[in-house]
Parts: structure tokens; sequence; C-alpha cells
């Protein structure tokens, strides 16, 4: 049973079993079932099977439509409603898909309706609920000009976009059934056996709108599970959640980890959990070192891209007790039927065992590669003698400071450790003399006053060579983050050279 089989025969199991919730509201899936089929419905008789935009949200009928599209073996063609309006409306008019779907609040912002109109597609409106699609608008019909994909695509999927525009990526059925089978080596778990639907209920913390997110919806509806879903990460919400569910196992982002850290909810409220899986970015070993300390969990670290349809290493629970210790900050070992080399960034040249460049990836799930099976990814790190890889951060987000190397990640781990520092980004700033140098986005703790720059520069340097030290400090309400919860780059290297404020 392929993919699409297995999706839509767990949303023909049990229709009265609970499915989706949302704000304390159920909906069943044979309401979800239901959508499907008047989705469905709506592109037959539109005569529509090419992809299908979808503008994604963490709601229900977002949800039910994205399964809907995926058991009749549809391409899901992201479209991210984070964007500002304009470039929400532009990206439309580049994709040109035959069909958009969104709530209606979407479709109501500035420009969005207006795009869908110059494309000539099939307006597609869903309300908050699982409930009735509408159809509006003027359909121009079936054209050449409409965007496709390749036979078997099932999500043409957005790349993280922190460095630079976002990429779409075409992620394959099979890449997606790969995954699954590796990942079940790890969790257990075997979406082939799923007879019926699970008692449990996985908590969806961010929006599929991106892998992250789109791994743990497939993942979990593959073996039964009911979903519980977060619009946006808050820390009362999803503690919430996790007393309401008890799950066994939380998946959130490393910013999510350091938020619960610091909302200190009570011990008990999350006794149910026996490890929190958290990829998407760097998690600093001392958070995940504090959160086992406080709460008996340990903090698993993954690692994968949107080319691999999800992760390709991950910790299990086996090796965190083994190697804890010795190992902390690693993001574990590499998945079932990946290989991971590194190569020089220069030449490309394969370089030694153990020795630190440029991760080159082979995994019988990769959306793309260079012909050889091998993917060059952007990420620097190395794989120790153990078999455990360690990510020393992005090839381009070094900065070079007058040819000193300075590393965002290991910055914003030490400014971090200051008690007045709640959040934080590091980024390179351009500066006529050295090239590149840091400048630091902060969000201050509550209760704290805003420190003076040289006190956190000073804080820097007496953890880090003194070239690591920010050359200027912004302090902001918020650091900007995409739906995984990244750091926007650009937009934090806006914030921090508005006004014409340079270093």
């Amino acid at each position: 049973m392929d993919l699409p089989e297995h999706i839509a025969t767990v949303l023909g199991l049990d229709p009265a079993h609970r499915a989706l919730q949302y704000g304390g509201e159920w909906f069943t899936w044979g309401e979800v079932n239901d959508a499907a089929k008047r989705l469905d419905d709506c592109l037959v008789q539109a005569g529509i099977d090419s992809p299908v935009g979808v503008v994604i949200r963490n709601r229900p009928a977002v949800i039910a439509a994205i399964l809907a599209l995926l058991s009749q073996r549809r391409c899901v063609a992201v479209l991210n409603p984070m964007l500002p309006d304009a470039t929400l409306a532009n990206s439309i008019r580049e994709l040109r898909p035959a069909s958009v779907l969104a709530l209606e609040e979407d479709l109501t912002r500035p420009g969005v309706r207006e795009a869908i109109a110059s494309v000539g597609s099939l307006e597609l409106s869903i309300g908050a609920t699982v409930g009735p699609v509408d159809v509006g608008g003027r359909f121009a019909g079936q054209r050449d000009d409409f965007y496709t994909a390749a036979s078997g695509v099932a999500v043409a999927m957005l790349t993280s976009g922190t460095t630079g525009p976002p990429k779409r990526i075409p992620i394959r059925y099979r890449d997606f059934e790969r995954a699954l089978d590796a990942h079940a080596k790890i969790s257990g778990s075997n979406r082939h056996a799923t007879q019926r639907l699970s008692p449990a209920t996985n908590i969806l913390a961010v929006p599929p709108v991106n892998i992250t997110g789109m791994w743990q919806l497939i993942s979990s509806v593959a073996v039964g599970r009911s979903l519980a879903l977060l619009d946006r990460f808050r820390v009362d919400d999803w503690v919430r959640l996790v007393q309401e569910h008890r799950p066994r196992a939380g998946r959130i982002p490393p910013t999510a980890v350091k938020m619960v850290l610091d909302a200190r909810p009570p011990r008990e409220a999350l006794s149910s959990l026996k490890a929190i899986w958290s990829g998407g970015a760097r998690l600093d070993p001392e958070v995940g070192r504090q959160f086992e300390d406080i709460y008996g969990i340990p903090v698993l670290q993954a690692y994968g891209s949107t080319e691999f349809a999800g992760g390709v290493a991950t910790w299990s629970r086996s090796d965190w007790y083994d190697w804890r210790d010795t190992k902390r900050g690693s993001v574990g070992r590499p998945n079932s039927g990946v290989e991971i080399l590194t190569v020089d960034k220069e030449t490309g040249e394969f370089l030694p065992e153990h020795e630190s460049g440029l991760l080159v990836i082979r995994a019988r799930y990769a959306a793309a590669n260079d012909g050889s099976g091998w993917v060059k990814t952007n990420d620097v790190g190395r794989l120790d003698e153990d078999g455990f890889l360690w990510i020393e951060g992005r090839a381009d987000d070094v900065i070079n400071r007058g040819g000193h190397k300075v590393h965002p990640t290991e910055v914003e781990s030490v400014l971090g450790r200051h008690p007045a520092v709640a959040d934080v980004a590091v980024v390179p700033l351009p500066d006529d003399r050295l090239g590149q140098v840091p400048g630091a986005l902060i969000v201050l703790a509550s209760g704290h006053e805003r420190p003076a720059d040289e006190e956190l520069a000073s804080w820097v340097k007496q953890h880090l060579a003194p070239y690591c030290a920010p050359t200027h400090f912004r302090f902001v309400d918020v650091i900007p983050r995409n739906a995984a919860m990244k750091t926007v780059r650009r937009q934090a290297i806006e914030l921090l050279t508005k006004d014409g404020i340079t270093p």
C-alpha cells in the first residue's frame, strides 16, 4: 500500500473517531473524509489535475484539505501566509497554480484575490472549521502556463528562506514513504501495520508550511494518530495540550524549548513526556542540559532538510542514555539508509574521514541530487569516530571579520546565557574596513533593565575571542522567525541597519 492509499485508508477507518483538535473543538475523521470528497468534487468538476496552491495554516480545514489532496494523489504547492500581503500576492502570480485554496481570512488580504484573478486560477475558499468548500472567482480553464509538477510529486515544498528567497523543492510520495520506513526503525512505529486508529494524540506545534511541520503531519497520520493544532507556538497553550493528551514524545523547535525553559511550567505538567525531539535549528547544549536537569526529559536534537523529506540524523533514546555525557551537542547518528561525508568548500573534493567540511548526504529518499545520489548541503560539520554528527554552522552564516571567522551560533549561545537576554539573533553586518562584523538583535528578559552595549560585548569576550563580540546591539520586541522558528536573517539585518544605523 503506497502513501496515498494509506492516508485514504486512515481517513476511512473510524468515521466517529476524533481526528483534529483546534481551540478546544474536535473534528472527526468522518468530517475530514467528507471534506476531502467535497474538495475532490470541486477539482474534478473544474477539470483540474495540476497542483493546488494551498495557503497553509494550522487550522482544521487546511489540514483536512492537505490530507484530502495527498489521499487523492494530487500535489500540494505550498504558499506561506506569514509573508506580507504584497509578497503573498506576488508569490501566487509567480507560482501560477490552476487553483488556490485558502481560508477566507487570507483570501481577503489586500491583493490576494486580485492575484488569483490575474493568474486565472480557480479560487477555493474554506472556513475556519472543517466544512464546505466555496468556489469563487472566474476560472479561466485549464491552460498550458499553469504550474505543473512531475508525476508522483506529493508536495512542492518551500525551503526555510532564512538566508535568501525560499526555493521550491518537489518531494515525491516515494520520498515520504522511504523516510517513514527509515524513521520506523528508530521510533518502532510501523505505518504498514495501521489497521485501526491510535488512541494517542500528537501536538502539531508548527504548521506544515515547511518540511518540519509537513513531516510531523504525515508521520502522525501514517500511524493513525489524532492531531492537536497550535496556530502558533505559545508556551501556555502547548503545556495545556501536553497535560490534556499526555503524549510520550514532544516535537518542538529549539527556540520553543528555550521558551518553555524560561517559562518554567511545573514539572508535573510535562511528566508524561519521555523525550522531546527538536530540529530545524541549532539547540544550545546548555539549554538542553538545563531542561533535562529540571524536568528529567532528554531533548534529542535531530538534523534534516527539505531535500530529504525530513530528518537524516537523530538521537535514539538508547543512544542518549549511553552517550549523553560525551556527545551532547551533536545531532545524533545518521538514520538507516543514510550516508554522510564531507567535502572541501572550495574544491568539492571529498575529505578524510572525521574531517570537518561541507556535508554531502546520500539517502534513498532524497528529493534532489547530482546524479550520483549525493546531495550537497550548505551545512558545515563532521562525523566523529563513533558515528555521531556534529553541525558546526552554515557555510553562508560564518561572519568573516577581517579574516577572523565568527560563528553566529556560538555568539548566540553565549549572549543567551546573559540574565537580561530572553532571545537573540546574531547576523553579519557590512563594514568598510573589515568586510563584515557581527550584530545582535536582542529581546529583553522580563523584569530586567536594558544592559549597556559595553556590558554585553564584555560578556561575550569573557567566553569567546574578542573579535566575536558584536559591534552593534539593537533591542526588539521579537526576533523575526519563520514558521519553524528559525531566524530570518535578511529581516534581522534590515532591523539592525534601519534608520541609517550601521556599526
